[in-house]
């Protein structure tokens, strides 16, 4: 965000990144809104999602094994890691499908990966209330971020306050 060199949907002439006015896959951009090139905050939000997604997966992987004691346990886990590997490979997809250049995909593995990541979220969420050795304030937890990623993926959908069609859900 500190080399991101300005511009939102709404004001292509704005300075910086605003958290609040641009959307993360802004800073993904090769050319921002203002026709200016955004090269060193591509490059980071590149690295930086490819590395979040890349190590989602290995997490997952490794965070399994602990709920084989039960049927139900180990089902969820199941179901839990194959979405959020989904979901790693979706960010990972991300950062090479730039929203300025690769608009209606981009839009797609967004969506789709913030779909999966709080699905897998909430899976091993119920895998934690039904693993009797597991301690149950984690499964909370996990319900809190959860419910985040949701409020995430309705804040993308809905738009509030963007005050234009002209958004990336639209290009």
């Amino acid at each position: 965000m500190v080399f991101y060199r300005g511009g939102t949907i709404t004001d292509p002439a704005a300075a910086g990144y605003s958290f609040f006015t641009n959307f993360f896959s802004d800073l993904g951009m090769t050319v921002g809104h203002a026709g200016q090139p955004k090269t060193v905050s591509m490059v980071l939000f590149m690295v930086a999602l490819t590395i979040a997604g890349a190590g989602l997966i290995p997490f997952l992987l490794s965070f399994m094994p602990f709920f084989r004691h039960s049927v139900s346990g180990n089902v969820l886990s199941i179901a839990g890691t194959c979405c959020g590997v989904t979901a790693g490979i979706g960010f990972i997809g991300i950062t090479f499908a730039s929203s300025n250049l690769y608009g209606y995909l981009h839009r797609e593995i967004v969506m789709w990966t913030f779909r999966m990541f709080p699905v897998a979220v909430l899976i091993y969420a119920a895998a934690i209330f039904r693993e009797p050795a597991y301690p149950k304030r984690y499964a909370w937890v996990f319900i809190t971020f959860g419910v985040l990623l949701v409020a995430y993926i309705l804040l993308i959908i809905l738009k509030p306050g963007m005050g234009t069609d002209r958004d990336w859900l639209y290009r």
